[in-house]
């Protein structure tokens, strides 16, 4: 076998097989429960509570974040579908009635879907979200659409972390400045 045809084939084999390294690497980040990596997800984005960064090594504590929004609707939607994540674990409330829960031993990157229509009503609305997390700070996804109804997470719902002060929410892929807005 010619030498330049010979460096082709090991070319070609290197490249398929960083191919197939940067495609389990992506499957690992965006589906694997295991790895610590908030998926990327339209039409809604991963918040969480704005803290300030730390180098400092971190305690492995389980904490919880509580994430809150109000929603006006001029009447009771027909249908309205809730899709929800959580990082690790979570609940959420619509006019203080659980609406949706987190699966136990469920994978946590993949969104609960339910219908609310029966929980919303005409007039403000309250949606809140409780996310629990031993491994990370606890984040939300969120997105509620429907007839007359769209709601997605973003830097206008309010957090607050363990019970601290109510702060607006940050979105997860948006870089920390030094103070951690």
């Amino acid at each position: 076998m010619p030498p330049l045809l010979s460096r082709l084939r090991w070319a070609a084999a290197l490249a398929a097989a960083l191919c197939a390294a940067l495609l389990w690497l992506v499957w690992k980040a965006e589906r694997d429960p295991r790895t610590p990596f908030l998926p990327s997800r339209a039409p809604a984005a991963w918040i969480l509570y704005p803290t300030p960064p730390s180098a400092l090594p971190q305690v492995a504590v389980e904490l919880d974040t509580l994430f809150r929004r109000s929603l006006v609707l001029d009447r009771q939607p027909a249908q309205a579908m809730l899709r929800v994540a959580w990082s690790r674990r979570g609940v959420v409330t619509v006019n203080g009635t659980q609406a949706a829960a987190s699966r136990p031993g469920g994978n946590w990157k993949t969104p609960v879907a339910v219908d609310v229509s029966r929980l919303l009503h005409p007039g403000e609305n309250l949606i809140a979200v409780r996310s629990t997390n031993d491994f990370g700070p606890p984040a939300a996804w969120l997105s509620l659409t429907g007839d007359g109804v769209s709601l997605v997470t973003d830097e206008s719902w309010e957090s607050s972390l363990a019970g601290a002060v109510w702060r607006p929410a940050r979105r997860a892929a948006r870089p920390m400045d030094e103070w951690g807005s």
